[in-house]
């Protein structure tokens, strides 16, 4: 799951273990190819939509 979004590096912790230990890799956001288009995607997404973005992704995130 995605834990930190801090200046573009996200965290990947494994939250089917109990203590949510942290997996050994991390992945900067700006280093992946197409940073600048989803960037661009996320500031051009509707306000009123976020809310249902979210609920899509926590899903997405619990079933995978």
């Amino acid at each position: 799951m995605l834990q930190r979004m801090a200046r573009g590096v996200v965290e990947m912790r494994d939250m089917n273990s109990s203590q949510g230990k942290t997996l050994p890799k991390s992945h900067r956001f700006r280093d992946d190819p197409n940073y600048l288009e989803i960037k661009k995607m996320i500031e051009n997404f509707p306000a009123d939509r976020m809310k249902q973005l979210k609920m899509y992704i926590e899903r997405w995130l619990r079933n995978s």
